[in-house]
């Protein structure tokens, strides 16, 4: 379910209200024929005041015109259009104590399905507002006014959930968890639906919350057997119910630590590891997460054998760090390298509400992890220089197709990295908290670097290119 922006379907209802009122018409020329001369002066001069902006102005004439005029089935739905007309002009304001009070108007007045809806949206939509401002209870009683308003409607009911459930999306991706689980289970109540209980279900696996995860996916196939993300789901989270059994966690000040108790692993030694990634990831980003970041720990065996990954796979960031212990003193230093990398996608996604691109956040993640290597990568990064040319949409669309099995990645990926050094090594790291500060606010990546360093797209290809080449041709030469 996409979320559905709220002026777009204001518009929808406003649009339809407005076919209404002109099919009555067209069917019913004679309506207007038996309005007064005062009545159609007052409607005149509303229908005026409406085209000017001038919403309250404009309900004050109309209502003026329906006094005069009651029986008058073309002056009420006049009068109907300016009450739900200035309500949502009001709701967009966000003043939604007042534009209840034009949308119940409305519904009085002509209790139909879009009166009903247009009335429980912004009962939905002030709830969430109290939500957002930490206030649950009269949040509840506000999205109870809803589903009252929306009752007796089969479509009004279905759209007061979708809204909802858009507003969850919204607020799950803004990092607000509690917020988007209250909408959830609200727009549950409204409107039934499995992909409303499979992000609830999301949302519950990320807090690990096994047990709550598996009740709403459950219901949530019942709802819809065909789903075919599902199952993989559920199979997933069974075997990571059996292993919770054999799990030990531990509290540090940032993360919150849990692994197999059959691991040889040090906490405190972990732990020393972990609190440093985030402050030496946290002050390059400028950003330091407020809820403690859950990293998972598992054997190599159980690693692959719950998440299906192929071997290359050695860590990943789901809205947790998950990812196998070395267990050979050998690969320690492998193991640090994976903790950098994969706290900086925690970052990254805290940072900018989850709409950093894939390649951007792994290209941060690669210069984090080897920042303090770069004659390593030097060596790697010849690689680069076999491929046919590079630019931000050649990467884009690298990764977008990443799913192809024979599809070689490593080029893509460390072009990633040097994007983010040329960034860096040009406009400094304060750039790059930029861009990323920019794409937080919803910018393409494009935008947001022609933005925050002035460069088109065009030029910003043309000069990383010449900063490759001036940095590492003379390097490959040499090997």
């Amino acid at each position: 379910m996409k979320s559905v922006p709220l002026k777009n379907l204001l518009s929808v209802i406003l649009a339809i209200a407005a076919i209404t009122f002109l099919f009555a018409i067209k069917i019913n020329p004679g309506l207007l024929s038996k309005k007064t001369p005062g009545s159609y002066e007052f409607v005149r001069k509303g229908e005026a005041l409406l085209d000017r902006g001038k919403y309250k102005e404009a309900v004050g004439y109309f209502e003026k015109a329906y006094e005069s005029s009651p029986e008058n089935e073309v002056i009420k739905s006049d009068l109907v259009y300016s009450y739900s007309k200035y309500g949502m002009i009001l709701a967009e304001s966000k003043y939604y104590a007042d534009a209840i009070e034009y949308l119940a108007k409305a519904y009085n007045l002509l209790p139909d399905s879009n009166t009903k809806q247009n009335l429980a949206i912004i009962y939905a939509k002030k709830a969430l507002a109290e939500a957002c401002n930490g206030d649950s209870v009269k949040a509840i009683e506000d999205f109870t006014e809803a589903r009252s308003a929306a009752s007796g409607s089969n479509n009004a009911s279905k759209n007061l959930g979708i809204s909802i459930f858009n507003d969850a999306v919204d607020e799950y991706r803004a990092g607000k968890e509690e917020v988007a689980i209250l909408c959830l289970k609200e727009a549950m109540l409204a409107y039934e639906d499995s992909r409303i209980l499979e992000l609830l279900g999301d949302i519950y696996y990320k807090r690990a919350s096994l047990g709550n995860a598996s009740f709403c996916w459950e219901k949530a196939r019942i709802l819809d057997p065909s789903s075919e993300t599902l199952p993989a789901k559920l199979e997933k989270l069974g075997k990571e119910m059996e292993l919770a059994n054999t799990e030990d966690v531990k509290q540090l000040p940032h993360f919150e630590l849990r692994y197999d108790r059959n691991l040889p692993i040090d906490p405190e030694l972990t732990g020393e590891v972990l609190e440093k990634a985030y402050l030496d990831v946290g002050k390059d980003l400028a950003y330091f997460p407020a809820a403690k970041t859950v990293i998972f720990f598992y054997s190599e065996n159980n690693f692959r054998y719950i998440f299906k990954l192929p071997n290359m796979v050695t860590a990943f960031y789901d809205g947790n760090i998950r990812m196998p212990f070395p267990e050979k003193v050998g690969s320690r230093n492998k193991f640090i390298h994976y903790i950098y990398h994969e706290y900086t996608h925690a970052v990254v996604s805290a940072k900018t509400n989850n709409n950093c691109p894939v390649w951007f956040s792994e290209g941060i993640a690669v210069w984090e992890e080897f920042k303090k290597q770069d004659p390593t990568m030097k060596y790697i990064l010849t690689d680069i220089f076999d491929n046919p040319g590079f630019s931000i949409q050649a990467i884009e669309d690298a990764f977008a197709r990443q799913g192809d099995a024979n599809k070689d990645m490593r080029p893509y990926y460390l072009m990633a990295y040097t994007i983010v050094k040329f960034i860096v090594d040009t406009w400094g790291v304060e750039g790059l908290r930029g861009v990323l500060t920019r794409i937080g606010k919803g910018q393409h990546i494009v935008n947001a670097i022609d933005d925050e360093i002035l460069l088109s797209e065009k030029d910003f290809n043309k000069r990383w290119g010449d900063y490759l080449r001036s940095k590492y041709f003379s390097y490959r030469r040499a090997h």
